[in-house]
């Protein structure tokens, strides 16, 4: 029922797990029940694979209240999109039909 963390060499300690966490908790809890992946490496490229098969490129834990309610509004308008980005909250990029 929780999403898995992948932080490839990083440690639990590190500033990418805290990235990824600190994203998990900007989530509504609608949008967090539908992620079942955080990957990242370093603390600014936090990426989301969700249930579905979509990524969500994420980058940096900063505007994370933002992206999420970016996230939530292009989701809805998606449509058969598997990736987007909303790494520049203001400028959200769908791809990937």
């Amino acid at each position: 029922g929780f999403p898995l963390i992948e932080l490839g060499a990083a440690t639990s300690g590190s500033p990418a797990f805290t990235a990824s966490v600190g994203v998990l908790l900007a989530l509504p809890l609608k949008l967090l029940k539908q992620v079942d992946t955080v990957t990242a490496q370093t603390s600014d490229d936090v990426t989301l694979t969700l249930t579905g098969g979509q990524s969500v490129v994420w980058g940096s834990v900063d505007q994370s209240a933002l992206k999420a309610k970016v996230l939530a509004a292009v989701i809805t308008i998606g449509g058969a999109t598997t990736k987007y980005d909303v790494s520049a909250p203001n400028h959200p990029v769908l791809g990937g039909n």
